[in-house]
């Protein structure tokens, strides 16, 4: 990341998960003076217990391939540094297995196989074995970027921290807070991720729980970083297996519409008996180290737009509504695979605002 040119204008980046940070970060180097305002930071953020492979997951947008191919290079250059080494972020080969017999279609399922260049269809030869009663029929491999949050949030703090900024809690309820806060802004930027709707009065958003336990570290076959089991069983439990430097993460549940987040023994238990069945046969309840359940920020499309909130024309003053937002949420379980194509984007979004004269009528909207 550069140190960035001289600061002349200022952006307020809502929220201090992976979204808002990179965000953050992007128009830094940009030569923008930023604050960032959230209601939490570090370990209690859903960015936090992530997964963090870079693979698009529920999310939607015309823009995603694009998104995540440069999102994918930018970690690819970075895994190869020193820094990013520190920071939790190297390459690693992904196995994904079906059991789909008719209806398996790479065209359909792998859009952005072009991303990895090493994707392949792995032989049969090259499966492990799996638990009794497992019959897949199909399964590919390819090398992508992984992250541990662990290490890479603390890394973003960081490094917005050492070059003078600051972040504000604050428990927020609308985006006209942060005008009040910030009156010489000249652009908001909203990553406040599952909260960025009500706050921009979107009630399109809707939570997706995750859940997923992390265990000793075990060794995979053929050096794998993560097995995936891509069907799941139909009603919101998948099984994945992602390994880190300490440890491995096993997961998952894809629950739309269920926010609850409370701790779940039983939940935690079946996440790990279907890994060993499906999986990892050597994996078991006495690897368990901890577990995690957080909420995923559904929508049906990635918002990244601009809203010109413009002049109250009952006022006429400016500072009553406020300059341009650029809403940068709803990334649903790819957060860390959008991350730098969308701060990018709202580089962009944002060096246009600047340069706009102020518009005249509320609510216009332009997308990138």
């Amino acid at each position: 990341m550069a140190e960035g040119r001289q600061h002349t204008r200022q952006a307020v980046v809502v929220g201090a998960g992976i979204v808002g940070l990179t965000s953050a970060l992007a128009l830094l180097d940009s030569g923008w003076h930023v604050d960032v305002v959230a209601r939490r930071v570090g370990p209690d953020t859903t960015s936090y217990g992530a997964g963090a492979i870079c693979l698009p997951y529920k999310a939607t947008h015309p823009d995603v391939l694009r998104w995540a191919n440069t999102t994918l290079c930018h970690f690819q250059a970075f895994a190869g540094t020193a820094a990013g080494l520190r920071a939790g972020v190297r390459m690693g080969k992904v196995a994904a297995f079906y059991r789909q017999t008719d209806s398996f279609d790479i065209e359909r399922l792998y859009p952005f196989r072009h991303m990895f260049p090493s994707f392949r269809v792995l032989p049969k030869s090259c499966w492990p074995t799996f638990g009794p009663g497992v019959s897949y029929s199909h399964a590919v491999e390819y090398e992508t970027a992984f992250v541990d949050p662990t290490l890479y949030l603390p890394y973003l703090l960081e490094t917005y921290s050492a070059r003078g900024c600051k972040i504000t809690l604050c428990d927020l309820t609308s985006l006209s807070e942060v005008t009040a806060m910030y009156p010489t802004a000249s652009v908001v930027i909203n990553c406040a991720g599952l909260g960025g709707g009500p706050l921009s009065r979107d009630t399109t958003m809707y939570p997706i729980r995750g859940a997923l336990v992390h265990t000793r570290l075990l060794q995979m076959p053929h050096g794998w970083s993560a097995m995936i089991d891509a069907d799941g069983d139909g009603t919101g439990l998948s099984s994945y297996i992602i390994s880190r430097c300490s440890h491995m993460v096993v997961g998952g549940t894809e629950y739309t519409g269920d926010a609850r987040t409370a701790s779940d023994s039983m939940l935690y238990e079946r996440i790990i008996q279907r890994a060993q069945q499906w999986l990892l046969p050597s994996v078991s309840e006495k690897d368990v180290q901890g577990s995690w359940t957080g909420l995923r920020p559904g929508r049906v499309e990635v918002r990244l737009e601009v809203e010109q909130q413009g002049i109250d024309t009952a006022s006429l003053d400016r500072k009553a509504c406020g300059g341009p937002i650029i809403h940068n949420y709803g990334h649903g379980g790819s957060g860390y695979t959008l991350s730098w194509g969308c701060a990018l984007d709202v580089v962009s979004l944002a060096e246009s605002c600047a340069n706009e004269p102020s518009p005249t009528s509320p609510f216009e909207h332009a997308k990138l």
